[in-house]
């Protein structure tokens, strides 16, 4: 597939112009690219979203300077949110729809050749790309998946990439991290796996700081296993024991405490290595986490929901920092997204060209960021997936595939079923949604037989004694 670079052209032109820099549009380079992508965490731990947990006071500040999106759909389970991110195209049009992590679970892997990432475009507009942090959608270590990453679109990789059963040292993405780069492992031996991976996305902003670049950082905080962060290390004694529910849950709140750390130090890496004027850092994150481990929001709103379509499961933070581009400060978003939409977005903002036979789900949302609003580029639904289990939404209401209706604005935690209620302001917009349903394709077919925990109990099969836990 031969792919020619897109010339902006006179209306892109203008559009650089509304953002009031001293540099002439026509010699602005395009901007560089951050997306950072949090693991199981849910927004009722971020303050700009409602939490009172107080463990995001940098995120926050980001979204007091930068732009805040009301709701962004992603799907509950790791693989198929990453699988969606990355190619711009619903679980029903990958096929990925149940979640497979190739590295732990084997039997099938993510093919950049069926399904090319926003990674393998935004490089053709000239941009150096990598990776940081955890990829799950490939098994590593098989000598078929040696060059998977660059396939994918990315030129440096520094990542935790699980796999090969029985050996429990390959688990550990946190202290003593099983890390790769370039393909070498690294020595990690007492080090914290986080600040590995933050040290190689400083260093490799700092190297290409002279040329457009894009860095996917798909963060291993805050999954589990919930371990202390620095600067305690953990003891042997107490990682032997059980810990309680409290306990996990303080664990957690630190590891979200820390992942936000991260946020912040990132952040003043861009100030202090001159590139935080051209530079867009999307956060967000893949999943909700469990409700044992909800945190608490005022007013109160959905909370927990992991694994599940649940509003706490799929709804998921996205706030974007920009201080150089985005104006006036601050802003809040109504407009719908979810994690099709970041394909396009990010070619947009690259000014590199989709190839015309490459066909995508997403809408682009870079007029939000730039300051141009688009209308006709909004999308009146967003949608989700799980197995066969479909959702949509609009502003206010929420249907499911099982027939479920929800005014989600005034019952987030979904009580009360409004599927028979025929109260005529009810009744069209649930006719709306069911129309938007009804234009969701079938499940495309996938290449492999999803093999993990939850795929297994999908398809009534008991799963091998030897799998660890998702």
């Amino acid at each position: 597939m031969q792919i020619k670079l897109h010339h902006w052209g006179i209306i892109g032109l203008c559009a650089w112009m509304l953002l009031g820099s001293a540099a002439p549009a026509a010699e602005r380079r395009p901007p560089n690219i951050i997306v950072m992508l949090l693991d199981n965490v849910g927004r009722d731990w971020f303050g700009c979203y409602g939490s009172i947990e107080g463990a995001t006071p940098e995120i926050d500040r980001l979204a007091s300077q930068g732009l805040r999106f009301e709701h962004c759909y992603a799907t509950p389970f790791c693989s198929v949110t990453r699988v969606e991110l990355l190619t711009g195209r619903y679980p029903f049009s990958s096929g990925w729809t149940i979640h497979h992590d190739a590295a732990i679970y084997a039997g099938g892997n993510f093919d950049a050749l069926r399904l090319p990432t926003f990674a393998n475009v935004v490089r053709t507009a000239g941009y150096t790309t990598a990776i940081v942090g955890k990829w799950q959608i490939s098994n590593l270590f098989e000598s078929s998946q040696a060059d998977a990453l660059s396939r994918a679109g990315f030129d440096e990789q520094c990542v935790w990439p699980e796999g090969m059963p029985g050996h429990e040292a390959n688990y550990k993405r946190y202290w003593d991290a099983y890390i790769v780069q370039q393909g070498k492992r690294l020595n990690t031996k007492g080090r914290f796996g986080p600040d590995v991976f933050h040290e190689f996305a400083v260093d490799f902003i700092r190297r290409h700081r002279e040329q457009p670049f894009l860095l996917y950082y798909p963060s291993v905080l805050t999954h589990g296993p919930h371990v202390p962060v620095p600067p305690k290390q953990p003891d042997a004694a107490v990682s032997a024991a059980r810990p309680s529910k409290q306990q996990q849950r303080d664990l957690f709140a630190g590891m979200i405490r820390y992942a936000d750390q991260d946020v912040g130090r990132l952040a003043r890496a861009l100030k202090e290595l001159g590139v935080l004027d051209n530079t867009i850092l999307i956060i967000t994150s893949d999943n909700g986490n469990t409700d044992a481990l909800a945190g608490r929001t005022q007013p109160p709103g959905p909370a927990g929901g992991g694994y599940t379509l649940a509003e706490g499961g799929i709804d998921m933070p996205l706030i974007v920092y920009a201080p150089g581009l985005i104006s006036p400060a601050g802003q809040i978003s109504r407009r719908l997204v979810d994690f099709t939409d970041f394909f396009p977005t990010l070619v947009e903002l690259s000014r590199a060209k989709q190839p015309a036979d490459l066909k995508l789900d997403g809408r682009s949302f870079a007029g939000a960021l730039l300051g141009r609003p688009e209308p006709s580029s909004e999308k009146p639904w967003i949608a989700s997936q799980y197995a066969a289990a479909r959702v949509v939404r609009d502003q206010r209401y929420k249907l499911y595939s099982t027939g479920e209706l929800f005014d989600i604005a005034s019952d987030p935690d979904e009580k009360h079923d409004l599927s028979s209620d025929s109260t005529p302001a009810i009744a069209t917009e649930h006719a709306k949604l069911k129309a938007a349903l009804a234009t969701l394709p079938p499940d495309a077919s996938l290449p492999f037989l999803p093999r993990s925990q939850s795929a297994y109990k999908l398809r009534g099969e008991k799963p091998p004694a030897t799998r660890p836990a998702e």
